[in-house]
């Protein structure tokens, strides 16, 4: 028996390990976790949250990191919710570290998750993978949005319209409206945002005199909700009313009679169509009797203050009341009763005849009017669904000046529903790039609302004058839905107004009721149908028009100078051109209108 002497030689290899806060990530690791970084909790849509991680090197010769493209390799789903910041060098000594950076910026809310390669020369972990992985989140904000935030007391622009809106569509949640200054009323203060919404209803706020001559205010609108980040909007209000004198002079306006006693007030009411009311009572002018005054105390007896004077509009049947014009405090229908006042009650057509019930499948698929708008002068489109409905309505400028508007209202319950002036500003912003024909100009206006059937009022206005178009556009195309439109429109001249529809699901032919009337009889006005630049039809006085006993009684027009084309027509894209006598302007009406057969 003897003992042999044997040399052992140990071979230097590298040996990679990995970690994250000093806690090792182990090889195929696919549980992501806080404690090592690999799991970035959550993180705010837009925010970054970056982690480092470290690569040892435990072995006894160089490791190399083998991908020569990158060193560290990220894959997976959401891969694109990620970037790495590479390691500086791809050789790593015995005994050192290298480190490279995970940044997580979320797109989109929800669990993102990625894949971390790293490819090496280690004899046994040549491969080394594990899983990373966040949660976009929208951080819950409300949004106040208010038609105008500037306001003079007694100019009639005192009552504005808004909505509020939310980051995130989950859970109905209530929002309460304050301010801080009682010169504001607010109706209704609670909202609610329903599941699934990111939109309120409208509310109305108004501001209230407090019978002041001079001092300007400014007042906080506040929007809060539990557990939403609330909103805050200054109001500018201004005084300007006018101190009145010791004694009213309703001398100064003729049509007073008889004249009022020092400490009496008149108001006279024109309303040569429709129907005011006064609360409290003492106005109340009907249709057709033209005007009608009233003498009111100068100083109300119950507050000891200056009367103040509502005044309620009744429409007839197939109208609606406009517009005030007269005194200042008109527009607001509410009168302060300093000096004789003079008001009259405009009530125009629409007319609102009720859309026929049409069987078959056909639909408008498009409609669009071009005209000249401005503060006075807004585009009105009243419209009916016979079936639910996602509607893309855009307001365009058709040159530099005009910058429009659009508010919609459900006209059943004369609720404001929705509004837009700015389509990039809308909180469904990502909805509508997907609906627009891209590039569309910052300041054109759109509104993508989903609408039950009903009857709806949409509206384009602009502050300075210009050439808009309206555009309203079905966009489920396989729900038969828009059949009725009828829309107002200023006519200046032939070349700047303009309407365009197209037909669609039109099995054969589809019978189409077209009408135009003006708001006052000097306009008679005409209409011509066109196709591919090509004339089809054309009319002046309905009663002279090819197809005139074949109108419906109950759709006939109301005037002999009004204009009517009753077509059959297919599938295609038409143009209405208009025209009045002797090129008058003037606001009109045009009624297009599917005719059951």
């Amino acid at each position: 028996c003897f003992l042999a002497n044997v040399e052992v030689t140990a071979t230097a290899a590298p040996e990679i390990a990995i970690s994250g806060n000093s806690l090792e990530i182990q090889d195929d690791d696919t549980s992501p976790s806080i404690d090592d970084g690999t799991d970035f909790s959550r993180v705010e849509v837009g925010q970054t949250l970056n982690h480092n991680f470290t690569i040892k090197n435990e072995g006894l010769a160089n490791l190399n990191l083998t991908n020569s493209s990158s060193y560290i390799e990220l894959s997976g789903t959401n891969a694109d919710q990620f970037s790495i910041t590479q390691p500086s060098n791809s050789v790593i000594a015995a005994s050192s570290t290298q480190t490279f950076k995970v940044s997580f910026k979320p797109t989109q809310e929800g669990v993102q998750s990625g894949t971390i390669t790293i490819e090496n020369d280690d004899s046994d972990e040549g491969t080394y993978i594990f899983l990373i992985e966040g949660e976009g989140t929208i951080n819950p904000a409300l949004a106040l949005n208010l038609t105008k935030t500037t306001f003079f007391e007694d100019d009639g622009s005192n009552i504005t319209t808004g909505t509020v809106s939310r980051l995130g569509t989950v859970g109905a949640i209530t929002v309460t409206l304050s301010t801080d200054n009682d010169k504001v009323s607010i109706s209704p203060s609670l909202l609610t945002i329903a599941d699934g919404e990111t939109d309120s209803s409208a509310f109305n706020l108004s501001i209230i005199d407090d019978d002041e001559y001079t001092g300007d205010v400014t007042v906080n609108l506040t929007a809060s909700a539990s557990s939403y980040e609330g909103d805050s909007v200054s109001l500018s209000i201004s005084e300007d009313e006018t101190k009145p004198e010791d004694e009213p002079k309703p001398e100064d306006k003729p049509f007073f009679l008889p004249p009022p006693q020092p400490d009496y007030i008149a108001v006279f009411i024109g309303s040569p169509n429709g129907r005011v009311i006064s609360e409290p009572e003492g106005i109340d002018c009907n249709k057709g009797q033209g005007s009608c005054w009233h003498i009111f105390p100068r100083i109300d007896p119950k507050t000891g203050s200056i009367t103040r004077l509502t005044l309620n509009t009744i429409a007839p049947e197939g109208l609606y009341f406009d517009s005030w014009t007269g005194d200042s405090d008109c527009n607001d229908s509410k009168l302060y009763l300093n000096d004789s006042k003079g008001c009259l009650a405009y009530f125009y057509g629409i007319r609102g005849y009720q859309a026929p019930d049409v069987k078959q499948d056909a639909y408008f698929s498009t409609l669009g009017f071009t005209a000249l708008i401005d503060e006075s002068h807004n585009i009105l489109s009243r419209f009916d669904l016979t079936h639910k409905q996602t509607m893309l309505m855009t307001a365009t400028a058709n040159d530099t000046q005009a910058d429009p508007a659009l508010s919609l209202e459900q006209t059943s319950i004369e609720t404001l529903i929705a509004q837009n002036d700015n389509w990039t500003q809308a909180i469904n912003r990502i909805a509508l790039e997907d609906v627009l024909s891209l590039p569309v100009a910052d300041s054109s206006a759109a509104l993508l609302k989903s609408l039950d059937v009903d009857n709806y009022s949409l509206a384009m206005t602009a502050v300075q004058a210009g050439l808009a178009t309206l555009e309203i556009t079905p966009q489920e195309i396989d729900k038969q839905g828009l059949s009725y439109i009828s829309t107002r429109l200023l006519f200046t001249d032939a070349d700047n107004t303009k309407i365009n529809f197209t037909l669609k699901n039109v099995s054969n032919t589809q019978a189409v009721l077209i009408k135009v009337w003006g708001t006052t009889s000097d306009l008679d006005p005409s209409v011509e149908l066109r196709f591919n630049n090509r004339v089809l039809d054309s009319n002046n006085h309905w009663q002279q028009h090819s197809r005139a006993d074949e109108i419906p009684d109950d759709q006939q027009p109301k005037s002999i100078n009004d204009a009517a084309l009753l077509v059959d027509l297919s599938n295609a894209s038409y143009e209405l051109g208009l025209n009045t006598a002797n090129n008058i302007s003037g606001l009109l009406v045009v009624e297009i209108q599917l005719l059951d057969d």
